[in-house]
């Protein structure tokens, strides 16, 4: 959640100068215009203007094995905080392995 706070796009000057940019354990900086492994998408920007209502931006961190070993995330970076306020909630961690899952036939 934030309020008068720019989380991914800038509105205003449309740029993404301002963005939030995460890092991760291995200290790279993940971000929404960096190209990949250190990018995450960017499921909902509902922090695009300062015009003081509440609004809510969603991130979503996956992907390959390389990506999976950049976590835990240790820090979040809102270059645009100092003038608004800014809330996180962190979601759920699943991790899998790509074809590990396979079913065992039953025997009649």
């Amino acid at each position: 959640k934030c309020r008068d706070t720019v989380a991914i796009l800038d509105k205003a000057s449309g740029s993404y100068d301002k963005a939030v940019t995460l890092t991760s354990f291995d200290e790279e900086v993940m971000g929404a215009q960096l190209n990949k492994p250190f990018k995450f998408r960017v499921l909902k920007d509902g922090c695009q203007e300062m015009n003081g209502e509440l609004g809510e931006t969603v991130l979503d961190v996956s992907g390959s094995e390389k990506m999976i070993k950049r976590l835990p995330i240790l820090d979040v970076n809102f270059p645009d905080h100092s003038s608004g306020e800014v809330g996180i909630k962190l979601g759920r961690a699943c991790f899998w392995k790509k074809g590990g899952g396979k079913k065992k036939k039953r025997r009649k």
